[in-house]
């Protein structure tokens, strides 16, 4: 046994884990390397114009006064809206599209689950 065995930094790989949590886990991990392109664009768009990566839905939707007081969201780079701590999120005026590929109206309450597995 090494000397990181028990260790919370060891238990970090999938083989450690089983049935749901295991492709909960896997699932996630494919997200983030299908949205490596996705983070590689926003960071050169934000080294060149200065827009943060990261954006508080009022720094994109200045005229949207139902943004102005959002904690439990905000936008990663142009396109994707991240809903934190919550089960809703507003979708101000546009087209979106939420992960399994349904239309949403524009400017709504929605209600979405986050469902990886």
């Amino acid at each position: 046994m090494s000397e990181k065995d028990g260790r919370f930094c060891s238990m970090m790989h999938p083989f450690y884990y089983a049935g749901k949590e295991r492709e909960t886990y896997l699932n996630c991990i494919r997200l983030r390397y299908e949205l490596i392109p996705y983070i590689y664009s926003a960071a050169i768009e934000g080294a060149l114009t200065g827009m943060p990566m990261v954006r508080s839905m009022p720094l994109v939707f200045p005229d949207d006064r139902a943004v102005d007081d959002m904690t439990s969201q905000y936008m990663f780079g142009p396109s994707l809206c991240v809903g934190i701590f919550t089960d809703e999120i507003y979708l101000p005026e546009g087209t979106w599209t939420d992960a399994p590929m349904r239309l949403a109206k524009p400017g709504v309450q929605i209600p979405y689950r986050l469902n990886f597995a």
